[in-house]
């Protein structure tokens, strides 16, 4: 299996599997939740980021 497709199925597979928890919360704990969810979903965006860029870098090196 390729590291993208890896990587992909796990983000989904959690995504999935915390919509089914979520549920179960109190309300007292679901804003914890959020902020967490919150800072997660930045640390994602910010990943993605990370291989956007090292992809652009290998393509300006095979372009040269």
């Amino acid at each position: 299996m390729h590291w993208q497709e890896n990587l992909a199925t796990r983000v989904a597979g959690e995504a999935e599997l915390l919509d089914v928890e979520i549920g179960k919360l109190r309300d007292d704990d679901l804003e914890d939740a959020l902020r967490l969810l919150h800072t997660a979903h930045t640390q994602i965006l910010a990943g993605c980021d990370i291989v956007r860029d090292l992809r652009r870098k290998v393509q300006q090196r095979y372009e040269a």
